[in-house]
């Protein structure tokens, strides 16, 4: 009777520990696996996790292609007070409206290149902006690739293109 206790209680024991330890390594899978800690190691570019997140497209590279995102992520208030003052972003005006569209054209253009007609990504999905909201832009040359993020101010949702080589 003692020996059988003694062996359910390492079992019982061994168990809790499994499932103590298997929790630990989800939760830091998920902290450093996932999109916004990639964002943060290629771009420089950090968020803190949001209320929504859509991705509208994805397409990975075969040997040599080229991966395309396209993600649409929306804040609460809180979350949303976090990003907007963070010191990476450049505000929406006239000049840059023009340079904001060639990206997303050329996006575009690269989607299509992958299979996926133009016409259904931004219709169905837009990228709203206008003067006064906030854009971070980094090229990375070596690579051929950049990465785009439009925050609305308006409707505290963040817009992210990226391309990577």
């Amino acid at each position: 009777m003692k020996g059988t206790y003694q062996m359910l209680k390492r079992i019982l024991t061994f168990s809790i520990v499994a499932m103590i330890l298997t929790m630990g390594a989800y939760q830091l899978n998920a902290t450093f696996n996932n999109q916004y800690a990639v964002w943060k190691e290629n771009w420089g570019f950090s968020t803190p996790n949001p209320s929504k997140s859509q991705v509208i497209f994805e397409k990975t590279s075969s040997f040599l292609g080229r991966s395309l995102a396209y993600v649409v992520l929306d804040y609460n208030r809180k979350q949303f007070e976090t990003i907007r003052y963070q010191g990476v972003w450049k505000t929406i005006d006239a000049n840059t409206m023009q340079l904001l569209q060639e990206k997303i054209e050329e996006f575009s253009k690269d989607a299509k290149e992958k299979g996926h007609a133009k016409n259904k990504i931004f219709p169905k999905h837009p990228i709203q902006y206008q003067v006064g909201d906030l854009y971070f832009y980094k090229y990375n040359p070596e690579r051929s690739s950049y990465f785009l993020a439009i925050l609305d101010v308006r409707n505290h949702r963040l817009y992210t293109l990226e391309t990577l080589l």
